[in-house]
This record gives C-alpha cells, sequence and structure tokens, in this order.
C-alpha cells in the first residue's frame, strides 16, 4: 500500500510518497519512497497583498497536474493535498481550490492551525526522546502561522495557533501577536511544567543540522542562540553562498528561529527535540490506518 500527500505551505510546497515498512499493533512504521520540494512560496503575496498572484495561481495548477502523474506512477492507494495559513487567508484561496478541482480534478483541502497541530502529534511519540509519561511543549513554525501545544502523559492538553510564522515575520512582527504569544506560553507553562520543547518545520530540522547535532540528540538553548548569533553576521547573499543554505531557506531561518527561541524561554525550557516529523507524515499516518481499519 502507498499513499501521497501534498503539504500546501506558506513558504514551499511539499509533495511526500509513503509506503509502510512495518506494522507492529497500532503502530505504523512508515518509509519515505519520493519527496519533492517546491519553493512555490504562497505567503510572500498572501500576508502583503491578500492574494495569491497569477503567477503562483498558474505554478498551484502545475503542480497539481505533476502531482496527479506522479500518483498514478507510484500506484498510489489514497492522497491528501492540505493546504494551510496563506491559502487559508488568502481572498483568492476558495476560488484556487475550486480551479484545481475543476481542471484537475484533485481536491484540496484547508485545515486550520488546531487540525495542523493534530497530525503533527499523530507522529511526535515515535521519536525515541519523547516518553509518553512526560510533559512537553511543541512548537510547530511554519511560514504564516506557529502552532504550540502542551502534552502531558501522551495527551493534548492545551493548543493554540499563532499568526507569527517565518515569512509573516521577516520584515516586521504584529507586537499584539507576539504578547499574547508570550502570555499564552507562560501561563500554561506554569501549569504543566514541561521538561523539554519538541520542535518541528523545515527551520528547525536545518538549525538542528547546522548545530551540528547527532539526529538522536536533543538541541539545548545555549547552542541554538548562538547558532543564531553566528548566522546574524552573514548577509543573505553569504548565507547562501557561504554557508550553502537555500535561496528560500537563507531569509527566514533567522525568523523562524527568533520564534522557536522565545517560546522556549517563555516555557522555561533549556533543550529542544528534533524528530524531524511533521504534517506530511502525521497525515500520511491517518491515511494507512483508515486503510487498514477497513480492510
Amino acid at each position: 500500500m502507498k499513499v501521497a500527500v501534498v503539504d500546501i505551505g506558506s513558504n514551499a510546497i511539499r509533495s511526500t510518497f509513503y509506503g509502510i515498512d512495518q506494522i507492529h499493533g497500532d503502530e505504523i512504521l512508515m518509509k519515505k519512497l519520493s519527496y519533492l520540494r517546491l519553493p512555490i512560496r504562497l505567503g510572500e503575496d498572501v500576508f502583503k497583498d491578500g492574494k495569491i498572484s497569477l503567477a503562483k495561481v498558474s505554478n498551484v495548477l502545475s503542480m497539481s497536474h505533476a502531482f496527479k502523474h506522479l500518483c498514478m506512477i507510484h500506484e498510489v492507494t489514497d492522497y491528501r493535498l492540505v493546504a494551510t495559513s496563506a491559502m487559508r487567508e488568502a481572498d483568492n484561496g476558495g476560488a484556487l481550490i475550486e480551479l484545481v478541482k475543476s481542471q484537475v480534478e484533485v481536491e484540496i483541502e484547508l485545515i486550520s492551525g488546531d487540525e495542523e497541530a493534530e497530525m503533527i502529534f499523530e507522529s511526535i511519540f515515535l521519536c525515541e526522546q519523547v516518553d509518553t509519561t512526560g510533559s512537553y511543549m511543541t512548537i510547530d513554525v511554519g511560514g504564516g502561522s506557529t502552532e504550540i501545544t502542551f502534552l502531558n502523559h501522551g495527551e493534548r492538553c492545551e493548543a493554540k495557533s499563532f499568526r507569527l510564522g517565518s515569512v509573516r515575520c521577516q520584515n516586521s512582527v504584529d507586537q499584539d501577536e507576539w504578547t499574547k504569544f508570550q502570555q499564552w506560553i507562560k501561563k500554561y507553562a506554569k501549569k504543566y511544567q514541561p521538561s523539554r520543547a519538541i520542535g518541528t518545520g523545515g527551520n528547525i530540522n536545518k538549525m538542528h543540522r547546522l548545530c551540528g547535532v547527532r539526529n538522536n540528540k536533543v538541541l539545548s538553548l545555549k547552542d541554538f542562540e548562538e547558532k543564531v548569533e553566528y548566522l546574524k553576521q552573514f548577509t543573505y547573499k553569504e548565507l547562501v553562498e557561504e554557508e550553502k543554505l537555500k535561496t528560500d531557506r537563507a531569509d527566514v531561518i533567522i525568523p523562524a528561529s527568533n520564534i522557536y527561541l522565545e517560546a522556549m524561554r517563555q516555557a522555561g525550557v533549556d533543550e529542544i527535540i528534533v524528530p524531524k516529523v511533521g504534517l506530511a507524515e502525521g497525515v500520511a499516518r491517518k491515511l494507512f490506518r483508515h486503510h487498514l481499519e477497513k480492510s
């Protein structure tokens, strides 16, 4: 059985194809068969002009056609295309979804920040550093929004989505939203006393690698802060040419890192687990579970 997921984010569009590696009871171990990341930054238009430009509408249509053909080649059982913050907020987001549906015959689903956090939750406890009896705060920073969730004894206790993201906060930060973010985290951190943060998203995955941390090791707040300060000394061009960052990563990694760091400081945690899972893994796992339960 194979499934495919397209994550239409604010900073990029990612398509991933999965198969099943092993099944242990209720636990599904997946294997990634194919991955394609397209630098189609919908948030660049939406957070400035309120709508998706014609050029990017054309890009989304082309991506949808290509994805449909890839699904045929991979012979997938099922697939989902899910869109987050930028598509939710775009004045023409609904019209674009209808256009893709009529021209390509695939359906893009808009999911809320809470649904996004729930999907990510699907995969987090497969990480060996995460103990189901512990207390954690998850931080998922996307291009347009940040989802914070407090986990306690394997359960989602509190979750909230904030209009703070790597693309949205590139040039300026909404101070009212920033204050709400700080206060909300401080309030629930006091209640649940998380021992560590859990970070998901492309930017924290990249920072984890840049800090030289091995996959199964946690990243300390101190090392994270020092690496951010180091990167701040470089221009955008230098980050691309000398630090070898992708062009659509180099301009957002610092704004994203600032959000992760502030969340950790407000919660009083000094380590972050980076399990390298995200929305797509959670969606895929739900698709597999749905079909296995039917069979």
